[in-house]
């Protein structure tokens, strides 16, 4: 699939480039960064597979998936990844994850500006229905975000995920394309 620039007031949503790969493997290591996020996350992964990733997805991208790099609307530098996974074409939806790479980046609006132009995208460009994705409960600030966003907690998965030794729910949200 094509992909093509999205840009917002401050961010656009781009193709990833090679050189994010040191962006990549950076916040990889930052245990604030991948403490909320799937355990592929949460253990470094060697700067070689990385750069394998990010040039598979720009010469082969997956039919099931969008990715996008989050950057700066004026440099056009490396914020953070914001992908759409798991397309089903037929039923027409799929699961959002996002990653603002620096602590210096958050709370900045970054992410809400982000989500809102990968859902615009995602309904009216792909035509999709709905967009889920899973959160973590104890993660209040990316809760709040995705709820004023339009997204809706759909369910809970009890004691998901091992966090400072202390087992985790993971809620499910969803939005649908009308919300």
């Amino acid at each position: 699939m094509k992909m093509e620039t999205i840009t917002g007031d401050r961010i656009i949503l781009r193709e990833y480039r090679e050189e994010d790969s040191a962006h990549i493997y950076n916040w990889t290591r930052d245990e604030i960064t991948t403490k909320w996020m799937g355990r592929k996350y949460r253990n470094p992964r060697p700067m070689d597979e990385i750069e394998n990733s990010v040039r598979s997805i720009i010469s082969q991208p997956p039919k099931d998936g969008v990715f996008f790099a989050i950057a700066n609307r004026e440099t056009e530098t490396y914020i953070g990844g914001i992908d759409l996974t798991s397309i089903d074409w037929i039923d027409k939806n799929g699961v959002l994850s996002i990653v603002i790479a620096k602590s210096s980046d958050r709370n900045k609006g970054f992410a809400a500006e982000a989500i809102t132009l990968l859902l615009d995208y995602a309904f009216n460009e792909l035509d999709l229905h709905k967009i889920e994705m899973g959160v973590y409960s104890d993660n209040k600030a990316a809760v709040r975000c995705y709820e004023k966003l339009g997204f809706n907690i759909e369910g809970s998965l009890k004691d998901h995920m091992l966090i400072d030794g202390k087992y985790r729910d993971l809620l499910q949200m969803g939005r649908i394309k009308s919300s």
